[in-house]
């Protein structure tokens, strides 16, 4: 029996996130402001040069601004698990007012998107 070896979390996750990119560049509309952040593990000396620019941990992959309002969405492969800290900044968002979502798949982007009102410019 042969065991086949699964890639890294992260990597699959990388993949997820392209893939997504990539469709959101056709499918959202112009008046949709989206962009990705990267939010990895710098190491001690570097990390603390980020935090002391107030860059903190948590934040979701995905930020989307429509007409006014920032949408925020983490992206996890489906076996992929929350943070605590990206627990604690999805809900701190949602305190906030700002709709948050947890999407394991392009559908869940699009499902999402459509029910905080975003008029996309195709389907899947």
């Amino acid at each position: 029996m042969m065991m086949r070896r699964h890639r890294p979390i992260q990597q699959r996750e990388s993949a997820l996130h392209t893939h997504i990119w990539e469709a959101l560049q056709t499918l959202l509309p112009s008046d949709c402001l989206a962009w990705s952040v990267e939010n990895n593990n710098l190491g001690p000396i570097r990390g603390k040069s980020h935090v002391a620019r107030g860059c903190i941990a948590g934040v979701p992959d995905l930020h989307i601004l429509y007409r006014g309002r920032l949408l925020l969405i983490e992206l996890k492969i489906p076996t992929g698990r929350l943070t605590p800290k990206q627990q604690e900044f999805l809900a701190n968002a949602r305190h906030c007012g700002a709709p948050t979502a947890v999407c394991r798949s392009l559908e869940d982007v699009v499902a999402f998107l459509k029910e905080q009102g975003v008029r996309l410019k195709g389907a899947l």
